[in-house]
């Protein structure tokens, strides 16, 4: 008798690992219920075009993505660039968005939004640094991009210094729908976020809401956002994921649309695409561990 269960055991065990799905993440932007029905849709599709299962979760904090890829308990991620540098030991990029700008040509780069209330007398940066003595700033995340990385950047070019002491007070969202809505309702002065959640084809908030603001400012050269795998995936896997992506993208493209507002992606050099990162971590004057 248990010379037929033990195969049986050994057979149920080898199957239970082999159905191990491949745990995707999708980096909050908009609040995680937002989303969370389009990455379920989209994973069952990828699930169907990499003939294994794919798990697909949206972590509450920008971190966990970060140390989720670290400590191998997630397999892809669609991250923004911040992310992928602070996690670029044990991760690879596979793919890279393309984003329509204003004129409708794709780029792998995007703006940088300072908002403000569209009736504050506010009209540029000169006129926020006189006045950020009396102004809250409203960022999206300490290791958002656009949100925070790039607005860091740029306001040390312009001569701010510290935030903490160049404004009233400092404070986060914890995603661009929220930063923008802190700022529309009088919680906020200035918010500071993606061109594509308040200009983009899929806005992460309302016209209502959008009607009360105005952008005070731009930044341009935000590498746009990129899917990685761990390192430690097999290359046969990752470049089956890379492929069953851009397949998707292009006979699907609502699917990715509806979790991002992105439907393309592009093969791209690592190194090139992310630089635009590298040196505006440096210009922000943050000591970012993880960035090389």
């Amino acid at each position: 008798m248990y010379k037929f269960i033990l195969p049986w055991v050994l057979f149920s065990a080898v199957f239970a690992f082999a159905e191990k799905p491949y745990v995707f993440l999708f980096q909050k932007q908009k609040s995680p219920d937002a989303i969370k029905e389009a990455a379920e849709t989209l994973s069952k599709r990828l699930s169907t075009e990499l003939h294994h299962s794919v798990k697909a979760q949206v972590p509450l904090d920008y971190g966990v993505s970060v140390q989720a890829i670290k400590h191998g308990t997630a397999d892809v991620a669609y991250v923004d660039s911040m992310s992928y540098l602070l996690a670029e030991d044990s991760s690879e990029i596979l793919l890279a968005e393309e984003r329509p700008d204003a004129s409708g040509t794709y780029r792998t780069e995007y703006d940088s939004l300072f908002l403000v209330p569209k009736d504050s007398p506010l009209n540029s940066l000169t006129d926020l640094k006189e006045k950020a003595k009396d102004l809250t700033i409203i960022f999206t995340s300490p290791t958002s991009t656009s949100g925070y990385i790039f607005p860091l950047m740029r306001l040390n070019k312009e001569g701010f210094g510290d935030p903490k002491t160049a404004f009233k007070q400092v404070a986060f969202g914890g995603s661009y729908a929220q930063a923008i809505e802190r700022v529309a309702s009088g919680l906020g002065d200035v918010a500071c976020v993606s061109f594509y959640s308040f200009e983009g084809t899929k806005p992460h908030v309302s016209e209502e809401i959008r009607s009360k603001l105005k952008v005070l400012a731009r930044t341009s050269g935000v590498p746009t956002h990129v899917i990685v795998a761990r390192k430690s995936l097999d290359e046969a896997t990752k470049k089956n994921i890379k492929e069953s992506i851009l397949k998707l993208s292009e006979e699907s493209s609502d699917l990715f649309s509806d979790v991002y507002g992105a439907a393309r992606f592009k093969e791209v050099d690592p190194k090139v695409h992310i630089n635009a990162s590298r040196e505006a971590i440096k210009l922000s004057g943050l000591p970012i561990p993880g960035s090389k």
